[in-house]
């Protein structure tokens, strides 16, 4: 048996209007990491306690899943020197 191919999203999508391709992956990524910023802002704190700070709109339920979501956002903004992690605490980097 053959495994699956990995599924992935298409990050462009054309308008049903147009012909206009609309970069989704563009889009989103600086609301996104906008929100993991404003959470930074609100003083340090470990990863259970950003996830609500970072997306208030999500349900309890799909914390473990947005958990898996900002850490990915926290390790760019600490790749990219703005954001460092002290004894399991994030926060904004000086």
């Amino acid at each position: 048996m053959r495994p699956l191919r990995k599924y992935r999203p298409p990050n462009k999508y054309t308008s049903s209007v147009g012909n206009a391709a609309i970069n989704t992956a563009a889009l989103c990524s600086p609301y996104i990491g906008s929100l993991v910023i404003a959470a930074l802002t609100q003083g340090a704190a470990p990863l259970a306690d950003l996830v609500p700070r970072a997306y208030p709109d999500v349900l309890p339920a799909i914390y473990p899943l947005a958990a898996r979501s900002l850490l990915a956002h926290l390790g760019k903004l600490r790749d990219e020197g703005r954001a460092v992690e002290v004894g399991g605490a994030w926060s904004l980097a000086a």
